[in-house]
Order: structure tokens, then C-alpha cells, then sequence
């Protein structure tokens, strides 16, 4: 067998199912990690922004942004139909 032949034989896609399930499993536990990392600190962080509002105007413009945000991950979306 060939080295080409052979790494032909080796490839993703003509693996066995052990292999594969060992290569989709890799990582799982650091985005878990990960994350538990982003809730925590988007937490922290709209903690931080509701004691800084100020006002009913300060909760007009959060409001605006928070809606501006949400047109935006639906207008980008990948499984919009359109």
C-alpha cells in the first residue's frame, strides 16, 4: 500500500465509528467550561448594568439596544428562510 493509498484509507470520512465518536467528543468538557465561564460573567455584568440605570430614559435606550441586537441575530441568522 501506498502512502497516498493509505491515507486515503485513513480519512474522516471512511473512518470506524469509535474513531469518530473519539474525534466528536474531544473538547466537551472546556465548552462546558467555557460556557458556565460566559453565563457567570454575563451575570456580573447585567448586574453592573442595572444598578448604573438612572432613569426611565437610560431604560429607553437599553431597550432600543437590546431590540437592535435581536434584529440583527435575525437577520443573520443561518437557517432564515428568504
Amino acid at each position: 500500500m501506498e502512502l497516498s493509498e493509505r491515507m486515503m484509507a485513513e480519512r474522516y470520512e471512511l473512518g470506524n465509528a469509535q474513531e469518530d465518536a473519539a474525534l466528536r467528543n474531544r473538547g466537551g468538557l472546556s465548552v462546558g467550561l467555557l460556557t458556565l465561564a460566559l453565563a457567570a460573567t454575563a451575570g456580573i455584568l447585567l448586574v453592573a448594568m442595572i444598578q448604573a440605570l438612572n432613569g426611565w430614559s437610560h431604560l429607553v435606550v437599553l431597550g432600543a439596544l437590546f431590540a437592535t441586537v435581536a434584529g440583527l441575530m435575525i437577520a443573520i441568522a443561518p437557517n432564515r428562510r428568504g
